[in-house]
C-alpha cells in the first residue's frame, strides 16, 4: 500500500514538473535574455488593445480573428479586479475565460495585464467594495493634504485584499491553460506611482512627490530599511549615478533616515511660460524654427529632482508589488514584469509623472525590492529620446520589452531597430484594436502588418543571434540623420535616400523632392557570414550602404530582395544596375518595408 502511495505521489510530482518546464520561462543565452514558449525562443510581435477593450465577451469576439490576420503573434490585454471580484470573495472569471479561449482560436498569445490596486497611477480598477471603505483601504495623500486617487502602498489590508485576487487568477489561469501556454506571461499593475494629474503641470505646483499619508510620513521618517542598505553596499559597482552620487553626497551612510542616507530632495527648474511654450511647439509643432538647442533637448534627462521622496515610493510600491508576485508565482511561476510611464521634457519631476515607478534611474532600488519581478519595461510614447530611454533599462544587461508604444507608421519603423540593437523580448504598440478616444491605431493602416511579416519570417535568423554581434539596429530619425554600426570588417550605414547621387551612377539629372515630413526609418540588420548580410527595414525612406573597413572599395557580389507573393510564400527577386547604383546600395521608399540579402567584395 505504502508502495502505490509512493508511486502515486511520485507520478504527480513528475506530472506537476513536467507542466512547470513547459511553461513559458525566461533564460539566458549568449549575453542576453530570452522567452522560450513550448520550449522554443519567441518574440513577441505584440499589439496592446485599449483599457476597456476585454470589457465584455461581445466587444472582444471580433477583435481576435482581426489582430491575427494583422501578423501579431501576441495580444496584451487587462484583466481587471472589478470585473473578477466584484463582491468580496466572490470571483467571476467568464471574461478570463473568453479571453483565454479567443486567443487561443486564432493562434495567438496572450500577455495579461493585472489591473489590480493601480493602473496609470490611480486606482480607477478595484472594485467599488474597495473603492467605498477609505477606513480599511486608506487613500495615499498629497503634501497639501488632499487625496489622491490612489491607494496607499503603506497599507497590508489593500496589499493582501489585492493579493488574494491576484492568487485566484494564476489559480484560474493554471486551472485553463497550463497546458496550452495561451498566456505566456504576466504584467502585475500598471504604471504606478503617485501623481499630481493635468493640473500638475509647470508652473501649478508639484505635491505627489511621494505618498504623504500617516503611514507613509511615519516610514519616512523612520531608518531606510536594512535590506535596501544591504543592497546598495553588494551591488555599489552597478548603481545608477544619480543614486550613487545622492548616497555618496551623504557619507555613504549605513543607516538613517531617507533624508539622512539620500539628502533632501529638491524642487527642479523652474520654468518660464515662454519655455513651456517653446518645449510644446518643439514636441507638437517641430519645424525648424521650433527646434530646442541639445542642451535644452537633454539637461533635464540628467537633473534629478525629489530623488529622496522619488526613492522611498519606490521602494513600498515595489515591495508591495513583490509581494504579490511571489504568491502569485509561488501558484503558478509565468514571467512577470512590471511597466513604467516615462520621466519627460515636460514632466521632469516626480509627481508630474508617477512618482516611484521603475524609472531607468530608479531600476536598482526595484532590483532590491522586487527580486519576484523578472524584468521592468518602459512605455515610450515621447520618441525623441527612444534610444536614450532603451538605454537606460539595457544599461546593466537586463532585458529589454517595449509593452507601449506608438501605433503609428514611424512606431513600426522602431520596432525593426529594437529587435536588433537591444534583443528585445518584444515589441507592441498600444491601441492596437483602433476606436479609441486617443493612442489609437488607424485599422486601415498596414504598416505594422507588413513589418510583423518580415519579424515573423525572420524570428528563427534573430533568436539564433542574440545577444551576440553579428546581430544590430539602425535608426534615423529628426534628431539622427544618419546611423551606421561596424561588424566584423564592414560597416552598416543608412541614411535617407536623396536622387542628388543618380548623376554620378547614371548620367540623369533628377530633382530631389521637397521633404517637410519627419523621416523615421529603421533597420535590422543580420550578419550571415564574413561578407553576407540580411537586412530588413523602412517605413521612413532609406538607403543602405555597406563599405569594408580598410579596403579601398567595395561592392556587390549580390542583392537579392526578400518578397512575399500573394499567398505569403517567400521568394528572392535579384537587383542590380539603377536600383543598386543610384544610392551605392538597396533603397527603400517612404511608405514601404523591404529586405535584402546582400553580399559584398573589395577591391
Amino acid at each position: 500500500m505504502k508502495a502505490k502511495l509512493f508511486l502515486l505521489v511520485s507520478l504527480c510530482c513528475v506530472q506537476c514538473e513536467s507542466i512547470f518546464a513547459q511553461i513559458p520561462f525566461l533564460k539566458q543565452v549568449h549575453n542576453t535574455t530570452q522567452l522560450f514558449v513550448d520550449n522554443k525562443p519567441f518574440l513577441m510581435l505584440a499589439g496592446e488593445v485599449h483599457n476597456s477593450s476585454t470589457g465584455s465577451v461581445e466587444n472582444m469576439r471580433a477583435i481576435w480573428p482581426r489582430l491575427a490576420k494583422m501578423n501579431y503573434n501576441t495580444v496584451i490585454a487587462p484583466v481587471t479586479w472589478e470585473l473578477i471580484e466584484p463582491e468580496e470573495g466572490k470571483f467571476h472569471f467568464e471574461l478570463v475565460d473568453s479571453m483565454v479561449v479567443g486567443a487561443r482560436m486564432n493562434n495567438l498569445r496572450l500577455v495579461i495585464l493585472w489591473f489590480g490596486s493601480w493602473k496609470n497611477a490611480k486606482s480607477s480598477y478595484v472594485p467599488a467594495w474597495v473603492k467605498q471603505d477609505r477606513n480599511r483601504f486608506p487613500l495615499a495623500v498629497r503634501k497639501d493634504g488632499s487625496y489622491n486617487y490612489t491607494l496607499s502602498p503603506h497599507s497590508r489590508n489593500t496589499l493582501e485584499a489585492d493579493k488574494k485576487a491576484f492568487c485566484k487568477l494564476m489559480a484560474h489561469i493554471k486551472s485553463i491553460d497550463s497546458n496550452h501556454h495561451t498566456v505566456i506571461m504576466v504584467q502585475v499593475e500598471n504604471e504606478v506611482g503617485t501623481l499630481t494629474e493635468s493640473e500638475g503641470f509647470p508652473p501649478a505646483p508639484n505635491i505627489a512627490m511621494r505618498d504623504y499619508s500617516p503611514a507613509a510620513n511615519k516610514a519616512f521618517c523612520s531608518n531606510v530599511p536594512t535590506s535596501l542598505m544591504k543592497w546598495l553596499k553588494t551591488h555599489q559597482k552597478q548603481l545608477h549615478p544619480a543614486i550613487a552620487t545622492a548616497w555618496a553626497a551623504n557619507g555613504k551612510k549605513t543607516e538613517g533616515t531617507w533624508e539622512q542616507v539620500f539628502g533632501t530632495g529638491k524642487a527642479g527648474k523652474v520654468y518660464t511660460q515662454e519655455e513651456i511654450v517653446r518645449i510644446l511647439k518643439h514636441i507638437f509643432m517641430p519645424s525648424k524654427d521650433n527646434q530646442l538647442s541639445t542642451e535644452e533637448l537633454t539637461a533635464w534627462m540628467k537633473e534629478y529632482p525629489y530623488l529622496t521622496e522619488e526613492i522611498f515610493n519606490a521602494w513600498y510600491f515595489a515591495t508591495y508589488i513583490n509581494e504579490i508576485a511571489s504568491a502569485g508565482k509561488a501558484i503558478y511561476p509565468l514571467p512577470m514584469y512590471v511597466n513604467a510611464w516615462q520621466k519627460t521634457i515636460m514632466a521632469r519631476e516626480p509627481g508630474r509623472y508617477p512618482s516611484g515607478g521603475p524609472q531607468g534611474h530608479l531600476i536598482n532600488i526595484w532590483q532590491a525590492a522586487a527580486p519576484n519581478i523578472d524584468f521592468f519595461a518602459p512605455d515610450i510614447y515621447l520618441t525623441d529620446f527612444y534610444s536614450e530611454i532603451c538605454d537606460g533599462y539595457t544599461a546593466e544587461g537586463g532585458p529589454l520589452f517595449v509593452p507601449e508604444t506608438m501605433a503609428t507608421p514611424d512606431g513600426a519603423a522602431r520596432a525593426f531597430y529594437t529587435f536588433g540593437k537591444y534583443s528585445t523580448l518584444g515589441y507592441s504598440p498600444f491601441g492596437v484594436d483602433g476606436g479609441g478616444l486617443f493612442l489609437s491605431a488607424d485599422t486601415t493602416d498596414t504598416t505594422y502588418r507588413q513589418v510583423y511579416q518580415y519579424l515573423s519570417y525572420l524570428t528563427p535568423e534573430i533568436t539564433k543571434r542574440q545577444g551576440t554581434s553579428d546581430i544590430a539596429g539602425l535608426l534615423i530619425d529628426k534628431r539622427h540623420s544618419t546611423d551606421e554600426v561596424v561588424m566584423g570588417d564592414y560597416t552598416i550605414s543608412i541614411r535617407p535616400y536623396s536622387k542628388s547621387d543618380v548623376f554620378g551612377t547614371t548620367g540623369a539629372l533628377v530633382k530631389n523632392e521637397t521633404k517637410n515630413e519627419e523621416n523615421v526609418a529603421g533597420l535590422l540588420v543580420i550578419r550571415l557570414g564574413k561578407n553576407d548580410f540580411l537586412v530588413a527595414g523602412g517605413v521612413g525612406e532609406l538607403a543602405v550602404n555597406i563599405r569594408h573597413n580598410k579596403a579601398v572599395k567595395t561592392d556587390y557580389l549580390s542583392v537579392d530582395e526578400l518578397r512575399f507573393d500573394t499567398k505569403g510564400n517567400t521568394y528572392y527577386h535579384r537587383l542590380n544596375g539603377d536600383e543598386i547604383s543610384s544610392a551605392n546600395g538597396p533603397v527603400i521608399q517612404k511608405g514601404q518595408v523591404k529586405a535584402f540579402r546582400i553580399k559584398v567584395f573589395e577591391y
